[in-house]
């Protein structure tokens, strides 16, 4: 961990980790929230609309970020976010909160959220050596997972304890904690404008271009019809996580959500864990078994009797997606082509979030007029479609290994 003494590593894994602490409570707590404010899951499904609405324009964000300086937005966006996240705690105070003011704030939190996670990823190679680059991104996703992991645990107990106001409160003074770290940022204004200059040169017509040169490379390529079963999975997932408030509650007890999150997050962060070992298996075998064996488990879990196992199946039934999430990511870097990887990267992933919105919304008008149980039924057979989705499909089903593929169909 040589980035360990590199004076702007440390600050900036400093603010990020003060940042992940108010996101990861800020992000279970809200949903809950919501459900508490309304009991309604058609709100809790337009609260996750309006958190992933603003990633669905992440592809537009880029060339913007490449050419500020990406300090400034860092301690910008950090201070702009403990404003906003400042009006919930004391809408509560005055007695004046309900929920389109929720819905209000957590839209232009997830706006400023995409300029600090794109700025976050960009100064990393204008603030330390090329060498600790890799360890660095490794031991700060690994910390940031780690810290999700506690405070999705420990919610169940928080909740208990301290008031939502509270919590809203301690959110924002640990963005406002992130802000003063950014500021102890420092590299010389030469490295500074590298970038900066580059794009000055580029006028909208040469933006326009590239945006339209990896849009083609995306539609044309295989990347398109691989990621078309993870983006309706996507958008049942996420109404998934919008309905599992009501869930907890169909199972005994709405704070039952933070045993939910918890098991959820450990499965997931096994998958992370355990994704090397299935990158040498062919894409097509790999992307059939996984969505099945996380379909097989979470059926499993909805039919048993036993609470304690609905928790523990549904954490295990995390682990095959979580690897499907590395194993996916690791195929769009590996495989396309670099003079294309940002702009396929950042259009994948809008067009990822593309479907979430619906999905969350839908899957929340269903919750309402059915029950919890029946769309938690439909997020298992979502993964049963994306198995056989690859099983019937032959250019999916022969998919190689990672290392032999060739996304790009002219090639």
């Amino acid at each position: 961990m040589d980035f360990i003494q590199e004076h702007n590593a440390k600050y900036l894994l400093a603010g990020r980790t003060a940042s992940s602490l108010g996101d990861s409570l800020y992000q279970i707590a809200v949903i809950w929230y919501i459900y508490e404010l309304t009991g309604n899951t058609i709100f809790t499904g337009a609260a996750v609309a309006c958190i992933s609405i603003p990633q669905v324009f992440n592809f537009l964000f880029g060339p913007l970020i490449d050419r500020a300086d990406k300090r400034k937005i860092l301690i910008n966006s950090q201070l702009i976010q403990f404003l906003i996240m400042a009006i919930i705690p004391i809408a509560i105070i005055l007695n004046v909160e309900n929920v389109y003011l929720v819905f209000v704030v957590i839209t232009l939190l997830a706006f400023v959220e995409n300029f600090q996670g794109t700025a976050e990823m960009s100064i990393v190679p204008l603030i330390m050596e090329k060498k600790n680059i890799g360890p660095f991104n490794s031991f700060n996703n690994s910390l940031q997972e780690i810290i999700s992991l506690i405070i999705t645990g420990a919610f169940s107990l928080i909740i208990l304890y301290v008031g939502i106001r509270d919590i809203y409160l301690f959110n924002a003074v640990t963005f406002l904690l992130a802000c003063l770290f950014f500021t102890k940022i420092k590299y010389s204004s030469s490295k500074k404008n590298v970038v900066k200059n580059t794009f000055e040169k580029e006028n909208s017509s040469e933006y326009r271009i590239d945006l339209k040169e990896g849009l083609s490379y995306f539609i044309s390529s295989k990347l398109l019809i691989i990621t078309l079963p993870f983006m309706f999975a996507n958008g049942l997932i996420s109404g998934i996580g919008a309905i599992l408030p009501d869930f907890a509650n169909f199972l005994g007890n709405s704070k039952y959500y933070g045993f939910l999150m918890f098991t959820v997050s450990i499965g997931l962060l096994l998958g992370s864990i355990l994704s090397p070992l299935f990158m040498k298996f062919k894409i097509g075998t790999v992307f059939i078994f996984l969505p099945l064996a996380t379909a097989t488990i979470w059926i499993t879990a909805l039919l048993q009797p036993f609470l304690v196992l609905t928790f523990i199946l549904l954490g295990l039934s995390m682990v095959p997606f979580g690897i499907m999430n590395i194993v996916f990511l690791t195929l769009n870097q590996n495989a396309v082509e670099e003079r294309f990887l940002s702009r396929v990267l950042s259009i994948s992933d809008s067009f990822l979030f593309i479907a979430i919105p619906i999905g969350a919304v839908a899957i929340g008008v269903i919750a309402s007029h059915t029950s919890p149980l029946i769309t938690m039924y439909l997020g298992a057979g979502s993964f049963i479609i994306i198995g056989f989705f690859y099983l019937l499909n032959p250019s999916l089903r022969n998919l190689p290994t990672i290392e032999n593929l060739k996304l790009y169909s002219k090639e």
